[in-house]
């Protein structure tokens, strides 16, 4: 997984959050269990592109421009 991919899933995630599915594991549990995402995240922080805001990650500015043109 890239950090374009993960733009992309944030993104997603983002525009879908009024459709709550029980299935679909959240981003949250995802990047606790993974040691590769939470540094990709990470990377994505020091370039100020995804943000914490009330415990929930979320994209920038610059972050939604990105994930919308890649």
């Amino acid at each position: 997984m890239d950090k374009i991919s993960v733009l992309k899933m944030i993104y997603e995630k983002e525009s879908d959050h009024d459709k709550t599915d029980g299935s679909n594991i959240s981003l949250d549990e995802l990047i606790r269990g993974d040691r590769k995402l939470r540094k990709l995240i990470g990377d994505l922080q020091s370039e100020q592109l995804v943000q914490y805001t009330n415990s929930k990650l979320s994209l920038t500015n610059m972050g939604k421009y990105l994930a919308k043109i890649l």
